[in-house]
Order: C-alpha cells, then sequence, then structure tokens
C-alpha cells in the first residue's frame, strides 16, 4: 500500500491516520507552532518516528504570528513531509479568522465560543461547520457537496451564512 504523503485533506483522513497510528501503537501529537523553526522541528521529529501529526495555531497567537504567514507556512511544511501532517486552526475566535484558515487550506478548525451564552455559542458553531461543510483543503476551491449533483448548491441562505 503506497503511504499517503500528502497534506490531509479532509477530517476522515485525519481520522484514518489517528487510526493508523492507534493499529500501530503511536501517538499522534498536535503540535501548537508559532515560526518556522517549530513547523521545521515538528515535522521533523514525526518523520524521524514515522507518525502523523498535527501542526496547529491558535488565534491568540496571531498578533506575534499571522495568519497570512503562518498559515501557507504550515500547509506546504504539511504538503512535503514524509509523514500525514494535518493543519489546524486551534481555537479560533472570530469567525472571519475561522473562514480565512478553511480558504488557505486548513484541515479542521475549532470555533472556541466558550465566553458565549449557550445559545450564541449554539449558532457560532452551526455557523462555522455549515461554512467548512462547502471548503475543500485539498484545493481550497468551494465544491459542491451534494454527490446526485455536478453543478453549485449554493443558495442564499447558504451565502447569507457564509459572509
Amino acid at each position: 500500500m503506497r503511504k499517503f504523503k500528502k497534506l490531509l485533506a479532509v477530517g476522515a483522513c485525519l481520522c484514518m491516520s489517528l487510526l493508523r497510528a492507534q493499529k500501530e501503537n503511536k501517538g499522534c501529537g498536535a503540535f501548537s507552532v508559532g515560526n518556522m523553526e517549530m513547523v521545521k522541528g515538528a515535522i521533523k521529529a514525526a518523520e524521524e518516528l514515522d507518525t502523523p501529526i498535527i501542526l496547529q495555531i491558535a488565534e491568540v497567537r496571531l498578533d506575534h504570528s499571522p495568519l497570512h504567514l503562518m498559515g501557507p507556512m504550515m500547509l506546504e511544511a504539511a504538503r512535503n513531509a514524509k509523514v500525514d501532517v494535518a493543519v489546524h486552526l486551534d481555537h479560533g475566535l472570530k469567525f472571519e479568522t475561522i473562514k480565512k484558515a478553511l480558504e488557505y487550506g486548513f484541515t479542521s478548525v475549532m470555533l472556541d465560543a466558550s465566553r458565549d451564552s449557550f445559545e450564541e455559542n449554539i449558532e457560532k458553531t452551526k455557523k462555522c461547520a455549515f461554512c467548512k461543510h462547502w471548503y475543500d483543503p485539498s484545493n481550497n476551491a468551494i465544491k459542491p457537496r451534494n454527490p446526485r449533483f455536478n453543478q453549485w448548491e449554493f443558495d442564499d441562505h447558504s451565502r447569507k451564512m457564509c459572509n
């Protein structure tokens, strides 16, 4: 079986990597990175141990490690790694940041709406989950998701939710 070396596409691929790691009795660490050296170090260690990893950056780091610099660097490092690498936005606080991470091609995002009321948390989570559904991180494009159609299914409600 040919080893999957590309950037992990969707959550299912990450799940497969986690299952592989579990089957081989290996860990799959999530490394919070803030600069190029941290990215390179995490990937080098994963390659030496032949184990999948998750590179992640939290929104609170973005003042000192901007997403427009870190995102493409993390993604390029993941694409060139000899092991499976997922790229994750951790504790996204603003919808705009989450959307930008998805546009860059992050394989997963995590909304942190813990400071909001329960009702607001649910609404924000729905909005982010809905928009994540429309992004295909493997090629940074918005793709149709209805398997019965080969056309866009992005109605006015969808457009309002994602903008």
